[in-house]
């Protein structure tokens, strides 16, 4: 498994994209990756990131990941439309893999598969929402503590025994983390970039949260963020 923690390369980003209608504000938390990045920090004036917190900085390459790949834009919410970077035969190894929701229920075999796989490669795989609905009947969920949309949670309780379901805005096990409903995908990610990477004060991290005002990543619903 890729070290995350102290990274000798390329960090690579991917979000992979099942059928249906991509939810933009699920797989909008990634760009929460590239604030903290060279690409984005290294050009910022001093007054903005200190020039010494600059080499806290990371390389990331992303990934838009789809069974087509870029043959086949895939349609998104309000409109929008994605044209993937990479189909499931082209895509490299994933460190890190969020997926959100896409409006189908029940993956198909090449997704189920593909999910499997970049779940065992990666270090980290991160749903938001609904998102978490192909990792689940991929039977990645067996065994294990993971989060879902509020609303959701007894009825996820009841079809599957061998998961613990638990009420909170994001949850950690290993390296699967599972977040609440929509915004929660914030949440989760502020949180994994916390526990991966140096944070608190005197930070990149800590600089880069104040100045864009990220949710503090707390894990529980009565908490201001």
């Amino acid at each position: 498994m890729f070290n995350l923690t102290n990274p000798d390369r390329v960090i690579r980003v991917g979000v992979i994209l099942l059928k249906g209608i991509a939810e933009l504000i699920d797989v909008a938390p990634v760009e929460l990756f590239r604030h903290v990045s060279h690409e984005f920090v290294d050009f910022l004036p001093s007054s903005v990131v200190p020039d010494q917190l600059k080499p806290q900085a990371h390389n990331f390459d992303f990934h838009w990941v789809s069974e087509a790949g870029p043959a086949l834009p895939m349609p998104g919410t309000s409109g929008v439309t994605i044209v993937p970077t990479d189909s499931f035969e082209t895509c490299p190894q994933l460190d890190i893999v969020i997926i959100g929701a896409s409006g189908a229920i029940v993956p198909n075999l090449a997704e189920v598969q593909f999910l499997k796989k970049s779940y065992e490669e990666s270090s980290a795989l991160i749903t938001v929402c609904f998102g978490m609905l192909g990792p689940m009947m991929a039977g990645l969920f067996e065994g294990k503590t993971v989060t879902a949309p509020r609303f959701a949670l007894d009825g996820f309780k009841a079809v599957t025994p061998n998961t613990t379901w638990v009420d909170k805005r994001w949850v950690q096990d290993g390296k699967l983390w599972t977040s609440g409903t929509l915004l929660n995908g914030l949440d989760v990610v502020s949180a994994f970039i916390q526990h991966t990477w140096p944070s608190g004060e005197g930070t990149l991290t800590d600089v880069i949260m104040k100045m864009a005002a990220w949710p503090t990543g707390s894990d529980s619903y009565d908490d201001t963020v």
